[in-house]
C-alpha cells in the first residue's frame, strides 16, 4: 500500500490588518476508520474502508468551501462542498451527511483547498459563481474547463508573498478536540477571503 507523505501549508490571502475584527476559522483534517471510529493520530495513512473529513468551526459568521483535487487537475471527489458557519457554537464536518470521501490510496488525491470568506466578500461572489457552474451537469470537456477555471481562481488569489503557516514531515496530520496542537487556525478579515491549502504528496 502506498504511503502518502504530507506537507500542510496554509496561505492567508491578505496581511492580518485589523486582526481584532477577524473571524478565526479552525480546521481539522480527520480520518474515519472502517469501524466508524474517528482517528486522531498524526500517523494516519490511506487504507481500505477509510474516509476523510474536514471539520470546521469559527468565531463568527463565514462561508467555507472545500475543493479536493486529484493529480490530473480534476476533482478527486464528485463535487466541492460548502457550509455556512454562524459563530462560536457552529461546527460542521465536510463532506455533508450522505456523502463520502474515500481515502484508500487510489483516489489520486493530491490537494485540498479550503476557501473561507467573510459575509459580503466581493471576491467570494466570483468563486461562488464558478462553483455553481461546476454543480450543473455539463459535457466532460466543459466540466474539465470549469474545474481548471476554479483552480485558476484559487491560485490567482494566493499572494506571491504567501506565508508558510505550518510544515509537517509526518504522514497526513489529523486532529480532534483532544489534540488542539494539530488544529489549523486562519484569520478571515472583514469582507475578505482566506485560503488554506493542504497538499497530500
Amino acid at each position: 500500500m502506498m504511503i502518502f507523505r504530507s506537507l500542510l501549508v496554509a496561505f492567508v490571502l491578505l496581511p492580518r490588518l485589523f486582526a481584532q475584527s477577524e473571524t478565526q476559522l479552525n480546521v481539522q483534517l480527520i480520518v474515519v476508520q472502517p469501524t466508524g471510529k474517528i482517528s486522531f493520530s498524526k500517523k494516519a495513512r490511506p487504507g481500505w474502508g477509510k474516509q476523510l473529513r474536514v471539520r470546521v468551526s469559527s468565531t463568527g459568521a463565514c462561508v467555507v468551501s472545500v475543493v479536493a483535487l486529484a493529480a490530473n487537475g480534476q476533482l478527486a471527489y464528485e463535487q466541492p462542498e460548502t457550509v455556512h458557519l454562524t459563530g462560536a457554537t457552529s461546527q460542521q464536518d465536510l463532506p455533508a451527511a450522505g456523502r463520502i470521501w474515500k481515502w484508500e490510496g487510489n483516489e489520486g488525491l493530491v490537494e485540498i483547498d479550503l476557501v473561507a470568506a467573510a459575509p459580503n466578500s466581493p471576491d467570494y461572489k466570483d468563486f461562488s459563481s464558478l462553483l455553481a457552474k461546476i454543480a450543473r451537469r455539463s459535457p466532460e470537456d466543459l466540466h474539465r474547463m470549469q474545474v481548471h477555471a476554479l483552480r485558476g481562481w484559487i491560485d490567482k488569489h494566493l499572494p506571491l508573498n504567501s506565508a508558510d503557516y505550518a510544515v509537517r514531515e509526518q504522514p497526513v496530520p489529523v486532529a480532534g478536540p483532544t489534540r488542539g496542537d494539530s488544529v489549523q487556525t486562519i484569520g478571515i478579515p472583514p469582507r475578505q477571503v482566506a485560503i488554506l491549502r493542504i497538499r497530500v504528496v
